[in-house]
């Protein structure tokens, strides 16, 4: 079923309906121009939104909702080479993304997310660098909403046709450096293998304080990132390149990501995770087995593909009056 509202195609999800931006989650977007609040013009109430546009509060800017999804990128800052260079190679290997990772490994690091955060049906998530949603489909059943952003359009496509009908899951196409959400608006932001695709640490920095501004006082950040282990720092290996289609990586260690999130985050864990998939056996009913064993031996320390950080947004105090 669908309605006509002041200009927006608006359409009930259900089983025989196509996926729809979630309204609710709409007055938590900021406009990209001059972060003014978004909102849709509608005469009345409705849960989803398939075609329409976007209005700032502030400015003239608008932007469309097509097939559900919010497409904020074309009003962002032209993103450098590098970042462009990434964006067409993920465009081009959408199709195939999902099938790059072993069940083995997303259930790894999909267990080690978990285990740093507990999700509860209340709260507010924002997923960034979400992709075709390999987790964010298994995440969203225990939040109350998403909110997801990538800037493959054609990613998101994939993930959209992924959720179930009715799914609180709002999906962004934007430059996940450049998103800007309502203050406060998130109770845990999740960001799985993207830090990494950052080019330099003053970058980092500023996407640091992008997702804290987003954040609740005391709201989680959970990421993973390549992790430069102990036996490629023993072998010399380099610690930054780029991969075979173009995309910029960086390793990282402990003690350099705790010190780039130190002035925003209060860092409570930081652990490696997830034996490098070149070491195990195609996967099998074993594989699974076997990476978890591995990973109670503490075995990712020194051949671990990722590093898990959990970290809490530090509180800001606002300083006492005066004596008078």
């Amino acid at each position: 079923m669908s309605e006509h509202f002041g200009g927006a195609l608006v359409e009930e999800q259900n089983d025989s309906g196509g996926y729809g931006f979630p309204a609710e989650l709409i007055d938590r977007v900021l406009c990209p121009a001059d972060s003014g609040r978004l909102a849709l013009r509608l005469t009345e109430p409705t849960p989803f939104v398939r075609q329409g546009w976007v209005h700032c509060d502030r400015c003239t800017a608008r932007y469309e909702i097509r097939s559900g999804i919010l497409r904020l990128l074309p009003g962002q800052e032209e993103i450098e080479a590098l970042v462009r260079t990434e964006q067409e190679a993920r465009d081009r290997s959408a199709g195939q993304y999902d099938a790059r990772f072993r069940p083995w490994e997303n259930t790894i690091e999909m267990s080690a997310i978990r285990a740093a955060e507990s999700f509860t049906r209340c709260s507010t998530m924002l997923d960034l660098a979400c992709g075709t949603g390999r987790l964010t489909s298994q995440m969203a059943p225990f939040a109350g909403a998403i909110i997801a952003v990538d800037f493959s359009e054609k990613s998101l496509r994939i993930l959209a046709g992924k959720l179930t009908p009715g799914a609180k899951v709002g999906l962004i196409w934007s430059d996940a450096t450049q998103l800007r959400l309502a203050p406060g608006s998130i109770d845990v932001a999740v960001a799985t293998q993207l830090l990494e695709h950052i080019p330099n640490r003053a970058q980092r920095l500023r996407f640091f304080s992008s997702v804290s501004a987003t954040l609740r006082d005391g709201g989680e950040f959970v990421l993973t990132a390549y992790y430069y282990s102990a036996l490629r720092a023993l072998l010399g290996r380099k610690r930054e390149g780029v991969h075979s289609n173009g995309i910029f990586y960086h390793r990282f260690t402990s003690s350099e990501l705790r010190s780039e999130m130190a002035e925003l985050f209060d860092v409570l864990c930081t652990r490696p995770v997830q034996i490098d998939p070149r070491l195990l056996p195609h996967s099998n009913r074993a594989t699974t087995l076997i990476a978890r064993g591995l990973e109670k031996m503490r075995m990712p320390f020194w051949i671990g593909q990722l590093l898990l950080v959990k970290a809490r947004k530090r509180k800001r105090f606002s300083s006492l009056p005066a004596e008078t």
